[in-house]
């Protein structure tokens, strides 16, 4: 328990906080997702080009982590480079 004396010597400050509104996202440049057309899949398939793979666009979307890939002048390109936990996948 504090004394009178110590209570005496407490020293308070106001403090201001400046609360700046926040930036808004920058626009995404995910590129669209198109559906293969019946007329592109009938092709595929009649030249032997389609394939099953054992992972599904939906598995893709849930990455760990990304960043954008910068290319040779330093710039950010449209594309990222995603990190996957794969403990997460099972085949």
């Amino acid at each position: 328990m504090a004394t009178k004396a110590a209570v005496s010597q407490l020293h308070f400050c106001k403090v201001s906080m400046r609360i700046e509104p926040q930036k808004a996202a920058p626009p995404s440049r995910k590129k669209p997702i198109y559906p293969v057309s019946e007329r592109l899949r009938t092709y595929l398939k009649t030249y032997g080009r389609e394939l099953i793979l054992p992972v599904q666009y939906q598995d893709l979307i849930h990455f760990t982590y990304a960043r954008p890939l910068v290319n040779d002048q330093g710039e950010e390109t449209a594309w990222e480079q995603v990190s996957y936990d794969m403990r997460e996948w099972d085949f």
